[in-house]
């Protein structure tokens, strides 16, 4: 299963895992997904998406629709 999102295109971070001794060793902090249905009164349907916890909390402002509209979101 693909750790990317379908809406955005957002994926891992990169960073630094810190030992005791101060040893730093590269690991990846991957993105809090969720897969959610949405009801999107355009199409009249629920969606089912994968979502990040970031988009949720928008979501939870906003309606899918106008979230769509934005140019960073690619169409379903």
């Amino acid at each position: 299963m693909s750790k990317k999102l379908v809406l955005i295109s957002k994926k891992y971070n990169n960073a630094n895992s810190i030992s005791h001794s101060n040893k730093h060793s590269k690991k990846k902090q991957y993105v809090n997904i969720q897969t959610k249905k949405i009801w999107c009164a355009k199409e009249k349907k629920f969606l089912k998406v994968k979502l990040s916890t970031r988009i949720l909390k928008d979501l939870s402002r906003k309606t899918i629709d106008n979230l769509l509209k934005k140019k960073k979101f690619r169409n379903l």
